[in-house]
């Protein structure tokens, strides 16, 4: 597993990680101990991926290649809802010149 990339992710996001550590519902000295050693479970992982708002199998290697970064399905959902409201808000503005 790529611990780097994750250390990497969690700095890029500014998430504390005494957030994270209660948003796991666990102790942040098991948090930090369990980045430390390089023992997180998949459960952590998938939790940590989720908060992170990244794929969890960014952090595997697939026959010698990283695998594709691809936003979760509720991250792309909330894009396209987000770009089609940037789309009406632009008509409402044009309709009402």
């Amino acid at each position: 597993m790529n611990y780097k990339l994750l250390h990497e992710l969690i700095a890029n996001q500014k998430i504390s990680l005494n957030q994270m550590s209660n948003e796991l519902e666990i102790s942040r000295t098991g948090l930090v101990q369990m980045l430390e050693r390089q023992t997180l479970t998949v459960t952590t992982l998938e939790k940590i991926a989720i908060l992170l708002k990244v794929d969890p199998r960014i952090f595997f290697k697939v026959d010698e290649y990283e695998v594709k970064v691809e936003p979760l399905p509720e991250v792309a959902e909330w894009k396209t809802k987000y770009y089609e409201l940037l789309e009406e808000n632009r008509d409402l503005r044009k309709d009402s010149e």
